[in-house]
């Protein structure tokens, strides 16, 4: 809710909301476009923007999988280079769909990284340790001129503590 309230507050208006299919992203994408007045049925699924496949690991807590691959290499997880063609692949296709609009997509941590490494044709990497995505956190991509620019990463200031009352 502070998400969508901030960018509400940030942002004139949003033409098109995107979401991963997966339930936790369909469920924060509603909340979000509550707080924007944007209709929650008008929400668009995009599967190109799931979360990357961990494969063997789906599932498992973080310790499980450690407990059981402690490499984290998963047997039938997507690659790298795949998760990266995808969000690049997602990311060409908002381009083309909705040119000139203003479009909030509501993702996961590994996809949104993987844009970052398209966007920035490597210049960032998956394990660049400096690049870390905060749930409830946003980042604003523009597209101008047959360019990317990342205006804003990882952006989750609006999560000061409220006052007590």
């Amino acid at each position: 809710r502070r998400t969508g309230h901030h960018l509400a507050q940030r942002f004139q208006k949003v033409d098109r909301i995107l979401t991963s299919p997966l339930l936790r992203a369909r469920e924060s994408a509603r909340i979000v476009a509550e707080e924007l007045h944007y209709t929650p049925e008008a929400i668009l699924q995009a599967p190109l923007f799931m979360e990357r496949n961990f494969g063997a690991g789906e599932g498992l807590t973080y310790e499980e999988a450690l407990a059981k691959y402690p490499d984290s290499d998963y047997p039938g997880m997507e690659t790298l280079e795949d998760l990266c063609g995808r969000a690049q692949e997602a990311v060409n296709r908002c381009v083309e769909d909705y040119p000139d609009q203003t479009i909030l997509v509501v993702a996961h941590g590994a996809i949104i990284k993987a844009i970052l490494v398209a966007l920035t044709k490597g210049r960032i990497t998956y394990f660049d340790e400096t690049v870390w995505i905060n749930n409830g956190s946003y980042c604003l991509f523009e597209y101008e001129q047959k360019q990317w620019k990342i205006s804003i990463h990882n952006s989750d200031n609006h999560y000061a503590p409220l006052p007590l009352q």
